[in-house]
């Protein structure tokens, strides 16, 4: 696989949550997935990933994701993000809140033969809390 090939890859697994096509899952990700994001230790394969993207989807129904950059060196690439999205059903016991939220991350994608075989997700969690209240703003000095 070229550069290219695995960057469109990348891309397209983005995409895929953006426009909610779980079913995509199957063709991008390899059935020995490993998905490794510390905010998220209990979501490791390709099947609890799905059950997880369709649950943030339920929490955030909007939710778009914004490829910013992709990198790509051999069979990995790296790809930072944005994603936007209106918080509209509990989340980790915080209620609904109605707010439209954007958070950053990067994630790290090994390909290898078409297939998505591992990823390192990384996402700023902290400031999605911050931005739902579920811990106070830091004060100014």
């Amino acid at each position: 696989m070229s550069q290219e090939e695995n960057k469109a890859i990348a891309r397209h697994c983005m995409d895929l949550i953006t426009e909610k096509n779980f079913n995509a899952i199957d063709q991008i990700y390899a059935s020995t997935y490993v998905r490794n994001d510390p905010d998220s230790p209990q979501v490791r394969s390709r099947d609890d990933y799905r059950k997880y993207l369709m649950g943030l989807c339920t929490v955030f129904p909007d939710l778009n994701f914004t490829v910013e950059d992709l990198i790509a060196e051999g069979e990995n690439v790296v790809c930072r993000f944005s994603v936007r999205g209106t918080h509209s059903y509990p989340w980790r016991g915080i209620p609904a809140s109605g707010k439209e939220v954007m958070i950053t991350g990067i994630n790290i994608s090994h390909i290898v033969e078409n297939k998505v075989v591992e990823d390192w997700f990384n996402t700023d969690i902290f400031g999605l809390a911050l931005q739902l209240g579920a811990i106070p703003s830091p004060s100014p000095k």
